[in-house]
């Protein structure tokens, strides 16, 4: 991946989390080498739909 894409990922997440869409396993941490379990991603499935509206 280029550091442009890196660049790019990062601010998407960003704005995920500052949104309430992601959480993390720490309030400052992500873990984007993980398997997201159902639950996880029922919840930000259901974040972006309320955004969405």
């Amino acid at each position: 991946m280029t550091v442009a894409g890196r660049h790019s990922i990062s601010k998407a997440s960003g704005y995920a989390a500052e949104a309430g869409v992601l959480t993390g396993t720490a309030a400052d941490m992500l873990a984007p080498g993980q398997a997201a379990i159902r639950v996880q991603t029922v919840q930000a499935l259901l974040a972006l739909s309320q955004i969405a509206e």
